[in-house]
């Protein structure tokens, strides 16, 4: 089943991930049906597809730039499995990534994807939308993120009050909200249709991440757009086992997600790679090694070897270069002090 399910051709797209939802044994839907007894087995899977061209440029990119690629990850699945906990997807709940472009919608249920798709619609379009003001794109968005809101609510007036653009010039501020909220709702709108036949059972409500999700009045937008009674978060903070190392400043942790959960996908150490020659060599103090890695280094020109150096050794070792290093810096700071004197 599953091989058949794999050779489905989709014109102008691949398969990049399957996810299966039940087998039906019968009149029972199984999850897992192995070790069941069964005259006759249905299924049904997710199909994750994109463009066949997709995989390719990104492929093409990494190897441009002198890299390898190790694995191709499906970003809102990784992403779901980064900021999802465990008895959310049990008992149902939506994630929402609102990005620079697109807004990805996930559903799951029963610790199983129900549903996902990508809507092309993000917070870039709420900056393309505020250029209308005859604005550049680099002030349109300073300005969303001053003055934009996703929901103005009735006691929010702010009817005749002024911005200052660039050349001199003003908008009503009002305008401008006007323009945020209106794209927002768009959004929201293209996300309320694709959950709606799950709404009744996500029992975890509504999970929102993203750049573009980091817009004062996002949630009520959602809870109100949405008519449902539903429990709308915004996902804050770094997710479970991920820590910044002390002394990386990291700018606005909360937009960067996907990357973590990328992060946390992989599973190759893509931080560095061992010689493919390494050195062999006997340290001095009598412990046989079979292998040093790392590259060779040049030994300093001015540097003398230990004393008693045995003579069947081929060029220095990483530890004697690294002894004779500290032996000349001493000497040379011997020599500064007597000169001092």
């Amino acid at each position: 089943m599953h091989d058949t399910n794999n050779g489905v051709v989709y014109p102008n797209a691949e398969i990049k991930e399957v996810v299966p939802q039940e087998y039906m044994i019968g009149s029972r839907d199984i999850v897992d049906p192995v070790g069941m007894q069964a005259e006759m087995i249905e299924a049904n899977f997710i199909n994750v597809i994109a463009r066949a061209t997709l995989e390719e440029n990104i492929r093409k990119c990494v190897s441009d730039a002198g890299l390898k690629v190790e694995e191709v990850l499906v970003s809102p699945i990784c992403l779901a499995d980064s900021l999802l906990a465990p008895n959310e997807k049990r008992s149902g709940c939506a994630l929402v990534d609102i990005g620079a472009d697109t807004t990805t919608v996930t559903v799951y249920l029963n610790n199983i994807l129900r549903h996902l798709c990508v809507i092309p619609l993000g917070g870039s379009n709420v900056t393309s939308d505020i250029t209308s003001l005859k604005v550049e794109a680099e002030e349109a968005e300073e300005l969303k993120k001053k003055y934009g809101t996703a929901y103005r609510s009735d006691s929010d007036d702010k009817a005749g009050q002024k911005i200052n653009l660039s050349f001199d010039r003003t908008e009503d501020e009002e305008k401008l909200r006007e323009i945020v909220e209106a794209r927002y709702e768009e959004i929201i709108a293209n996300v309320n249709h694709h959950i709606a036949s799950y709404k009744d059972k996500l029992l975890s409500g509504i999970i929102v991440t993203g750049g573009a999700a980091r817009i004062p009045d996002l949630t009520i937008a959602i809870s109100k757009q949405t008519n449902a009674d539903l429990n709308v978060r915004l996902a804050k903070g770094l997710p479970e086992n991920v820590s910044i190392s002390h002394g990386v400043q990291v700018d606005e942790p909360d937009r960067l997600h996907t990357l973590y959960a990328l992060l946390q996908a992989g599973r190759e150490n893509c931080v560095s790679e061992l010689s493919e020659s390494p050195i062999q060599d006997e340290f001095n103090f009598g412990e046989k090694v079979d292998e040093v890695a790392g590259p060779e280094i040049p030994k300093p020109q001015d540097s003398q070897d230990p004393p008693n150096e045995p003579e069947k050794s081929k060029g220095p070792s990483t530890l004697r270069r690294f002894w004779s290093t500290i032996e000349k810096m001493l000497s040379d700071e011997a020599e500064s002090g007597d000169e001092n004197e």
